[in-house]
């Protein structure tokens, strides 16, 4: 792993599992698309309520396709309104989850509310990406088989 970015969540998980790179040019493509995308800086200091709403966010895309509403994210994380709205404030300076300009969930890396031409099935449920790439990766994320139905100019 000697020169790739590894960052540990507050959950004990650490991303990206770098394994399955096994080349050493993707390995140094992928060091410099971190390192360009400042992904360091943008998860360093994140805490364990907003890595619970993050992963509620995700976990909702999973269950119905599309972003929870305050309320679903307030079932699923038992936070009330208030420290849900700054924590997705956060999130969406960090650009982590995307939000509109009602703060609304507009998506949250590989998932989108709106097509982009990058849709995909997973257990069953379909799920906008952001790109090509987010819909490659995203069953893997998953860990679930994913039916990708992709094109990319």
């Amino acid at each position: 792993m000697s020169g790739m970015l590894e960052i540990q969540l507050p959950s004990g998980a650490v991303f990206p599992d770098w394994s399955c790179v096994t080349s050493p040019v993707a390995r140094a493509t992928l060091d410099a698309v971190f390192e360009i995308e400042q992904v360091e800086r943008r998860w360093a200091g994140l805490d364990g309520d907003g890595e619970r709403v993050r992963r509620a966010v995700l976990e909702a895309y999973l269950k119905a396709g599309r972003a929870p509403s305050v309320a679903d994210l307030g079932d699923a994380t038992g936070l009330d309104n208030g420290s849900l709205l700054g924590l997705l404030a956060d999130l969406a300076r960090r650009d982590i989850v995307v939000a509109n300009d009602d703060t609304m969930i507009a998506g949250a890396y590989p998932f989108v509310e709106r097509s982009r031409g990058h849709r995909l099935v997973i257990a069953g449920v379909e799920i906008n990406a952001m790109c090509a790439i987010d819909a490659l990766g995203a069953g893997a994320m998953c860990g679930e088989d994913a039916v990708i139905d992709s094109a990319c100019a």
